[in-house]
């Protein structure tokens, strides 16, 4: 979505592997809290690890305070309309740009909402193909 700031696969693999990220060389790390968007019967398949639902993180959203906060959803979509909100109402978000499809798209690991590891993504359409090694689910 051209007109929210996002952040790429690249970017946000490197901030989970350090656990938080830098807004620009020299900075110190902020957290990051993920945020999955999707519906139910998409993230009941599968998430981003340490993700919440969009639920969750509105129920409380005071504790994330001092978070970054990164909305995802399939391709970006989604999560693109839920970051320009989030901005409106002042929180400093950034949107997954390719969502969890360029997630998987690298390779990357994926949990069941209990946290066991899972190699099954809902794709939301037969028109968005899985990558290899992930089993493709579509309601």
């Amino acid at each position: 979505m051209p007109d929210v700031p996002g952040i790429s696969v690249e970017e946000l693999a490197a901030a989970a592997s350090r656990g938080g990220f830098a807004l620009q060389a020299g900075d110190d790390k902020q957290p990051y809290l993920l945020v999955d968007v999707r519906d139910d019967n998409e993230f009941a398949v599968s998430m981003i690890p340490g993700a919440v639902t969009r639920a969750e993180y509105e129920r409380n959203p005071a504790r994330y305070a001092g978070h970054r906060i990164i909305p995802y959803c399939t391709v970006g979509y989604r999560s693109g309309k839920y970051t320009k909100a989030l901005i409106e109402q002042g929180v400093d978000a950034v949107n997954f740009e390719g969502g969890i499809m360029a997630w998987v798209g690298a390779g990357l690991p994926l949990v069941t909402p209990q946290g066991a590891d899972t190699r099954r993504v809902h794709t939301w359409s037969r028109q968005i193909a899985a990558p290899p090694g992930y089993e493709q689910v579509v309601d």
